[in-house]
């Protein structure tokens, strides 16, 4: 009998409040069970002069957490599924993934405007590349500005003037209620998400059944499902998590819809492809989807 559980998270707003959303869900099932989080300091928190795609491929965001799970400091780590590589440490397992939140970018803007609304040489502030191709294809003409930090500093960088419109995911604003500063919502045809965003990801100890018995009983197995084959496409093309890749698939009455995008940011280019396919087959999904890649030389794309 487990009662009490030792949860690490990121000290940032954003990730205090997911874990919670993950304490409270554990404490639904069992209230029997105490809960503590235990924040911790991150090198991707530390190092907010660098580039976010000199980062999140080596796990700058998750490293310092995993290893105290590793040496039993927690018993359980908390994460955007998005911040998460593709390979982990083999004693760690992504034991289970909360009901999936939006999975959409939304537009943040000075004066509440829309995407159609902002003029050539407006700035707008990402520091995702896949975000950055995907507004240039909307616009060649925006400006567009790095930018680092958590929702709250970058929002109040916005304000400050440091440039008329951020894109965000629409799941953390609404985490922190704070989904009355967005100005637009872009559809999957504007921009397509990253593998995993909106989700909430739960890390556990791969030999610790106890541990992941609970936390199977809060598992959404359908977006558990749907993301893994967002990430398997990752591995795939072995690419990481700031890779040239746009990936979004959902479940609907057994079906498995799935759209990718590889592009190129310096030649402008890309690929897109979409499969409907029986969820029975959602194994054999990625292997069709790379097969149709191949078709269409997705090499030429990709950038040296």
């Amino acid at each position: 009998m487990i009662d009490k559980l030792i949860i690490g998270s990121r000290g940032s707003k954003l990730a205090l409040e997911q874990s919670k959303i993950v304490l409270n869900k554990l404490k639904f099932i069992n209230k029997n069970i105490s809960c503590e989080i235990i924040k911790y300091k991150t090198k991707g928190d530390e190092l907010l002069n660098q580039s976010v795609q000199n980062l999140i491929d080596k796990g700058f965001f998750v490293n310092e957490i995993q290893k105290r799970l590793i040496s039993n400091e927690i018993d359980l780590s908390v994460h955007s599924l998005k911040d998460l590589p593709t390979t982990s440490d083999p004693k760690i397992i992504l034991s289970s993934i909360l009901k999936r939140g939006s999975h959409l970018d939304v537009l943040v803007s000075k004066n509440n405007e829309t995407i159609h609304d902002l003029k050539d040489g407006s700035v707008i502030a990402t520091s995702s590349i896949r975000r950055k191709y995907q507004l240039l294809k909307i616009n060649p003409n925006f400006i567009i500005k790095e930018i680092r930090g958590n929702v709250d500093s970058r929002i109040k960088k916005l304000d400050n003037g440091y440039c008329d419109a951020l894109v965000l995911a629409e799941a953390g604003l609404n985490r922190l209620n704070l989904n009355n500063r967005i100005s637009y919502y872009f559809n999957l045809n504007e921009i397509l998400p990253a593998a995993g965003q909106g989700a909430i990801a739960i890390e556990a100890r791969k030999n610790d059944k106890k541990i992941i018995k609970i936390l199977d009983k809060i598992n959404h197995y359908e977006s558990f499902i749907s993301t893994k084959i967002e990430r398997d496409l990752l591995v795939k093309f072995q690419l990481g998590c700031n890779a040239p890749l746009a990936v979004f698939a959902q479940i609907k009455k057994n079906k498995i819809y799935l759209k990718a995008m590889l592009f190129s940011l310096k030649k402008m280019e890309d690929i897109t492809i979409s499969i409907v396919d029986d969820f029975k087959n959602y194994d054999l999904i990625i292997d069709r989807v790379y097969s149709e890649f191949k078709i269409k030389n997705y090499t030429n794309i990709l950038d040296e």
